[in-house]
């Protein structure tokens, strides 16, 4: 990352471009803003700056993040785009925020690039050996392909699988989401211009996902090219040569918003994708496979993998990639606990027996009345943050607390002061909040 330091004799900036240098980042002292400025991270003493001038600096830069060095971390930000790191800074968190900000801005974190083919054909369940053999003899055909499954599941991935598995790999693999493209768009975007989308596909594989929501304009084109081979260009009839794949829920495919001479068309082949609920004894070489892409194998508590296991993950295995990355964020490093997952997930760890019928208690398991309000107030706590999107000055108002008995209360029950924000967000705060919790 390309970083700019603004020196104003308090920031530590020599031993900070130090450290920086060292893990190959490029780093400028600056004195003053200067017009001619460009960087991917700005730190600065925001004592040193007014409000108003941290926010021109930042609208100027908005691609930038900015880093505010405080001595409270109950300061005000003027921005609430911006970081915090409390002074004297330690290194190490710096070094830390920037390399989770290198990866976010890199796309190295994005969850769509961690669900590839291995993650999703990760270990030996019949219902995931079976898919396997489903891509390699569906690989073999030139027909078109129907791929079924929930939102999640990795439809883009089984027909990339299947295209890479046949005589057109190599050749252009182009996934089209057609629930993307409002109104008439997708018509343009797949049909429209002097050399369209889908010409560009020629030799090779289209794959719309989503399909059930083709607007009844694009269907009779797509009919065109799967039936007769033509595509019309600026009135002109053009051969086409390309191998169509659709994608979406059975439930939906069935309902009728495709025309039938379409579907009919389009499902020679159909591949069913297991849900993740049913692939339980994969889920542990799913999850290793997503920590090592992350960059962090091997970090995960016996009790959070508990909590994953008794999860059903409605969103399947791009839910769990989300959340992964969400818990590998909160995590700094460190092995991924239950606090670190989202608060869906942290809720599904198998009841215990102070949960259970009081007439079937053993009374050597009775808690006392404080510690089943101290977990009643963690659990609402951390309800009260996801309700928030993780704001603490919302939370803190809610729970009628000042900000400072807030971060009181979540450092008690140790609780990441960030907790109830996405990934991304996460990122974006992480170094303040983990300088909340010491």
């Amino acid at each position: 990352m390309d970083i700019a330091i603004f020196d104003n004799g308090h920031t530590q900036a020599s031993t900070l471009r130090e450290a920086l240098v060292a893990e190959g980042h490029g780093v400028q002292i600056l004195a003053a803003d200067t017009a001619q400025m460009t960087c991917d991270l700005i730190v600065l003493d925001a004592a040193a700056w007014s409000a108003a001038a941290i926010n021109r600096l930042a609208r100027r830069l908005p691609n930038a993040e900015l880093l505010l060095l405080v001595n409270d971390l109950d300061t005000k930000l003027p921005s609430e785009a911006a970081m915090a790191l409390l002074k004297p800074v330690d290194p190490t968190k710096l070094l830390r925020l920037v390399r989770l900000l290198d990866e976010a801005r890199s796309g190295r974190g994005d969850p769509r690039d961690l669900v590839d083919f291995e993650t999703l054909f990760s270990g030996d369940s019949p219902a995931i050996v079976d898919l396997l053999r489903q891509v390699r003899l569906v690989a073999q055909s030139e027909a078109p392909v129907a791929i079924y499954g929930e939102l999640g599941s990795g439809r883009v991935v089984a027909a990339r699988a299947i295209h890479d598995r046949s005589l057109r790999q190599g050749r252009a693999f182009i996934p089209v989401n057609a629930a993307a493209f409002p109104g008439d768009q997708l018509d343009h975007y797949l049909f429209g211009g002097s050399h369209p989308l889908i010409q560009r596909a020629d030799g090779g594989t289209l794959f719309i996902d989503c399909a059930t929501e083709l607007a009844a304009n694009v269907q009779p084109k797509l009919l065109r090219v799967v039936d007769e081979r033509l595509l019309a260009v600026a009135g002109v009839d053009h051969r086409i040569d390309v191998r169509v794949m659709i994608g979406d829920e059975r439930a939906s495919m069935t309902k009728g918003s495709l025309r039938p001479q379409l579907y009919y068309r389009l499902k020679v082949h159909e591949v069913e994708l297991p849900p993740l609920r049913e692939r339980a004894n994969d889920l542990g070489a799913i999850v290793g496979r997503i920590l090592e892409r992350l960059g962090r194998p091997a970090l995960l508590s016996d009790a959070a993998a508990r909590s994953l296991g008794a999860y059903a993950f409605p969103g399947n295995v791009r839910e769990l990639a989300h959340a992964l990355m969400h818990a590998v964020v909160l995590a700094q490093g460190s092995r991924i606990e239950v606090e670190h997952l989202p608060v869906d997930i942290q809720e599904q760890l198998p009841s215990t027996p102070a949960q259970t019928d009081v007439d079937e208690l053993d009374p050597a398991s009775l808690e006392s009345l404080e510690a089943v309000a101290r977990r009643f107030e963690r659990t609402y706590l951390l309800r009260v943050l996801r309700a928030v999107g993780g704001n603490r000055t919302r939370a803190a108002k809610i729970l009628d607390l000042s900000r400072k008995g807030l971060w009181q209360k979540l450092k008690a029950h140790g609780i990441p002061a960030h907790e109830g924000r996405d990934a991304a967000e996460a990122v974006a705060v992480g170094a303040e909040d983990e300088s909340d919790l010491g």
